[in-house]
This record gives C-alpha cells, sequence and structure tokens, in this order.
C-alpha cells in the first residue's frame, strides 16, 4: 500500500490527486480513502515492537519527558545501533475535509486541524546517534525526524580521533577545527537515515 508521491499539507494538490482517479475514489470519500493507512502504520509498530522486545509506550500526559525515559532504556540496553524505544501519544495533525463551494459550484478539500495517534520512534543511528521518527496515523502523514548534529559531531570526531570536550550540548574545545568543519559538512543526513525512515514508516511513504 502506498500513498501518491504529493506534497502532503497543499489541499489543491490532494484534491487533483483524487480526481485524476476519480474512476476509484470520490473526493468526499476521503475519509474513507485515508482509513487503511492508518491501520497499516499501526500494526507495523506493532511488528517493529515485537521483533525488538519492546513495548509501545502510550503517553498520557502533556508534561511527560520522552527523553528521560529514553535515557533509561539507553541506559539498560547500552548505546549500540538500532531502536530504543517507540512511544505513542494523541496529538494534533493536520488533516482535510470535503467541501462544496456554493459560489463557485466546485468541489475541493480543505485543509483543517485534526487529531490521530502518532508514534515516536527512537532509535540509535550508527552515524547520526540519538534520532526519533514522528509517525502520524492519518493522511497527509507528514514524518517528523530529529537527530542531534552536535552529537553526530562528537560520534564522528571520536572515529576520527580528534581530541574534543562538551559542556552540555556545545563543544568546548575541539583539536582540529578545520577537520571538525570538514566532518560537519559531509554528515548527509538523508542519504544516512533513508533506509531507517522507510523501515519505520512501512511502505506507506511519500
Amino acid at each position: 500500500m502506498r500513498l501518491p508521491t504529493i506534497e502532503p499539507d497543499e489541499p489543491r494538490n490532494i484534491t487533483l490527486f483524487l480526481a485524476s482517479r476519480s474512476r476509484d475514489i470520490r473526493l468526499f470519500d476521503y475519509p474513507r480513502w485515508a482509513e487503511p493507512f492508518k491501520e497499516v502504520i499501526r500494526e507495523n509498530a506493532k511488528r517493529l515492537a515485537k521483533e525488538n522486545g519492546l513495548e509501545i509506550e502510550f503517553v498520557w500526559r502533556n508534561d511527560f519527558r520522552k527523553e528521560e525515559r529514553v535515557k533509561e532504556s539507553v541506559a539498560k540496553r547500552g548505546d549500540h545501533a538500532g531502536l530504543v524505544h517507540i512511544f505513542s501519544a494523541m496529538e494534533p495533525c493536520p488533516s482535510f475535509q470535503p467541501w462544496h463551494d456554493k459560489q463557485t459550484h466546485q468541489r475541493h478539500l480543505k485543509g483543517k486541524e485534526a487529531k490521530c495517534l502518532h508514534y515516536y520512534f527512537y532509535f540509535i543511528h550508527r552515524d547520526l546517534g540519538l534520532c526519533y521518527l514522528r509517525v502520524p496515523t492519518w493522511a497527509p502523514l507528514r514524518l517528523q525526524f530529529y537527530f542531534n548534529g552536535h552529537n553526530a559531531l562528537a560520534r564522528a570526531l571520536s572515529r576520527q580521533r580528534i581530541p574534543y570536550r562538551m559542556l552540555d550540548n556545545a563543544f568546548v574545545e575541539i583539536g582540529n577545527f578545520t577537520e571538525a568543519q570538514a566532518l560537519s559538512d559531509d554528515l548527509a543526513v538523508a542519504r544516512r537515515t533513508v533506509n531507517w525512515i522507510n523501515r519505520l514508516h512501512v511502505s506507506v511513504r511519500f
């Protein structure tokens, strides 16, 4: 099951996509069209949790600190590459609703804010360190990827045996600034993370 290659937050683009497949999908059937993707993503999250010996932890409180729980998980499992923790939470998400314009007599989708279940996949990447991918379960399925660039650079400096010292999240000493800059320029985040993103977001991808 695949979603189309479209700009996810543009109602006009999704309207055109559905119109181009009008034999199969009516504009006012948008909710019914989007529903199956939700189940595919949920089943994939359950499968990943089972394969990695994890439980999906639902976040009930707005003040819950995910980072603290992840630190506990890393302390138990170690900092080797792999899936660390999975959270789920009901959070706002962009969505669309069918709309009939009484003046132009045209039908289209309007943007609106909704709520849906989101998954947070925390994982340790070999080069980038601790990252997370936030995956909503409702179309247009806007992904959010996060990593700490300073931590990624620190791992690269360690591999090259370049001495450095950090205070919290800041570098206060680096043995070779020229080489550090070159390593920073070569992070190539998109190339390094595409396999992880595809794995965590199942085959429902833009």
